[in-house]
């Protein structure tokens, strides 16, 4: 069982909301997509599935936003509601994450993803954003601390720590660090 990563996908997420899962492999190139409830994706047999595709050079996603229940795709469409404000830092990122940390602009982070050497994803856990202030506040966070102007969608998939980045070789395992265990709002950021 793979403790890292369910103690992130239960500091994200409820037991009986809708995520969706990405799994992609590079050879072959292959993409699976599952959308389920939290639940069914922290029983034992479903995370031991996750641990042998990830162990077989499948990496391993999760959408950073709830889905309604009963979809099957992971479209902008079938997003519930906004759960997390992202930011992608995949170039130069020990600097920008050192500016990120040294920013009176912006609240403290609730976890930060080591994804590869100098490769960080960052999250805020928020309630009370729509669509348009996410996708807004998305592209002024990449701005302002450069991340990746692609990744501001609401149906955005970030890699799941615990697991392996099977991008590289050696893969790299992701790390997560929780500076903060805040809820921001509109009114915060």
């Amino acid at each position: 069982m793979n403790q890292v990563a369910q103690t992130f996908l239960t500091r994200c997420f409820a037991l009986d909301e809708t995520i969706a899962l990405l799994l992609r492999s590079e050879l072959p190139a292959k993409v699976m997509q599952r959308v389920v409830r939290l639940e069914q994706a922290l029983s034992p047999k479903y995370l031991a599935w996750l641990v042998y595709e990830n162990q077989h050079g499948a990496n391993i996603y999760v959408a950073m936003n709830t889905l309604r229940a009963g979809s099957r795709k992971r479209t902008k469409e079938s997003i519930e509601c906004v759960r997390h404000l992202y930011l992608d830092m995949d170039s130069d990122g020990d600097q920008k994450l050192a500016a990120l940390r040294g920013s009176d602009a912006v609240p403290t982070a609730t976890a930060i993803l080591s994804t590869s050497s100098g490769k960080y994803q960052v999250l805020w856990r928020v309630e009370g954003f729509d669509f348009e202030q996410q996708e807004l506040t998305l592209k002024l966070l990449a701005n302002a601390f450069g991340g990746d102007p692609a990744c501001t969608d609401c149906n955005r998939v970030l890699r799941i720590p615990g697991f392996l980045n099977c991008k590289y070789d050696p893969a790299h395992r992701v790390t997560v660090e929780y500076p903060d265990d805040s809820v921001w709002t509109p009114e915060d950021c």
